[in-house]
């Protein structure tokens, strides 16, 4: 079974079918959405390749087209930026709600006494068919059909220290590549394999929306990871009930944890960075001593080392691995005691989360701050010993 293709046939046939559809389009979100597919593909194929120059020149010599199209990339953002200045209180009543000062949080990692578990791709295949034949069926069929047509791809790229993945959705054409980087086929890779099958499915769930939403949906929705993180959150939780690489497999779900509590103070901070500050990514320009010294209400020392500097706040990552990790949490827990209100929320979640955040969105969902941070402790609580939880 060959799950990763260095075959970038499928890629290239995009990215010329992008290319030439550019004199065809009709409208500002049907052109949107080819520019968003086809600038991401060259992104990646020069990521893979080194080499996208050949694509670049024919895409920049539609110039209009491309300066248009960034205007209004850069009208999505600006838009999203209002929108966040709009719902600060509803995070830092989020924020107060799950990080109250009595309250202190710690994550331990396991130390394996053997070595790390590899696994070759028809292992890697068996693992995961096993999982989404039991939760996901959809997902298998998708896996089997990007395995056929050679649209997964496994690189190991230089001086990344983030291993990961990305999911390339060709919105315009809707299909799917995914690139995995990561630095061996360990249980990792399984794991971001199943997250990025997880946007897979998202995105065509999308394919019966309007171009105006598809066209909106990765760009400014804060909620496109949540769906995605569920996913994950599930595997790692089949994975450790399988005992196939658990202590390893435990420390994934530590990790997911450790992340959403990464997230969310930066979500936090994001509310409280004056609007003049926080309109055009001011802020990330800024030395570390000026930009927290000049965000009233913050309680942190400038000259701590482990405070991030301010590149690292993004008004469009950090909602999306904070708000969705947390929501991913918050529905897998309802999945499990009360599968009426879990399909109930769902569905209020998924005609929610193509839109801009919004300062009410826990009431659309039909909970609250309080709620959901009391479900989402108690559920990191009762499936992981390995975050402490001191109150």
């Amino acid at each position: 079974m060959e799950i990763f293709s260095g075959d970038l046939s499928s890629m290239e046939q995009d990215i010329n079918y992008l290319l030439e559809s550019i004199s065809r389009c009709n409208n500002k979100y049907e052109s949107y959405i080819l520019f968003r597919s086809l600038y991401t593909l060259l992104e990646f194929y020069e990521l893979l390749t080194d080499n996208a120059k050949k694509y670049t020149k024919k895409f920049e010599k539609n110039k209009h087209f491309y300066c248009e199209q960034a205007r209004y990339a850069n009208t999505l953002y600006n838009n999203s930026v209002e929108a966040y200045l709009k719902s600060r209180d509803m995070t830092l009543s989020f924020s107060d709600a799950l990080f109250s000062e009595d309250v202190e949080v710690n994550f331990m990692y396991e130390k394996s006494s053997t070595d790390e578990l590899l696994f070759d791709e028809n292992e890697i295949y068996e693992i995961v068919s096993d999982y989404l034949k039991k939760y996901n069926e959809s997902g298998l069929n998708f896996l089997d059909e990007m395995i056929k047509d050679k649209r997964i791809y496994w690189a190991v790229i230089k001086d990344n220290e983030d291993t990961c993945g990305y999911t390339i959705w060709n919105n315009y054409m809707k299909k799917n590549h995914i690139l995995l980087i990561e630095k061996n086929n360990s249980i990792r890779l399984l794991a971001t394999l199943v997250h990025e099958l997880g946007h897979v499915c998202d995105n065509c769930n999308m394919h019966n929306k309007s171009e105006n939403m598809r066209s909106k949906y990765l760009s400014i929705s804060p909620y496109v990871e949540t769906l995605a993180i569920l996913e994950e959150k599930r595997f790692i939780e089949f994975l450790i009930e399988e005992g196939i690489d658990k202590i390893n497999s435990i420390n994934l779900l530590t990790n997911l944890y450790q992340k959403m509590y990464d997230n969310l103070p930066k979500i936090t901070v994001l509310s409280l960075i004056p609007d003049n500050m926080l309109r055009r990514d001011k802020y990330a320009s800024m030395t570390k001593e000026d930009f927290y010294n000049n965000v009233p209400g913050m309680l942190y020392d400038s000259s701590d080392t482990f405070l991030p500097e301010p590149e690292e706040y993004s008004i469009i990552d950090n909602p999306r691995y904070g708000y969705g990790t947390a929501i991913a949490i918050y529905l897998d827990a309802l999945r499990k005691a009360d599968k009426y209100s879990y399909q109930d929320k769902l569905s209020k979640f998924m005609s929610l989360r193509t839109g801009y955040i919004s300062s009410n969105f826990f009431d659309r969902l039909g909970t609250s701050t309080q709620e959901m941070s009391d479900i989402i402790t108690d559920e990191i609580e009762s499936t992981n010993k390995n975050v402490l939880i001191k109150k």
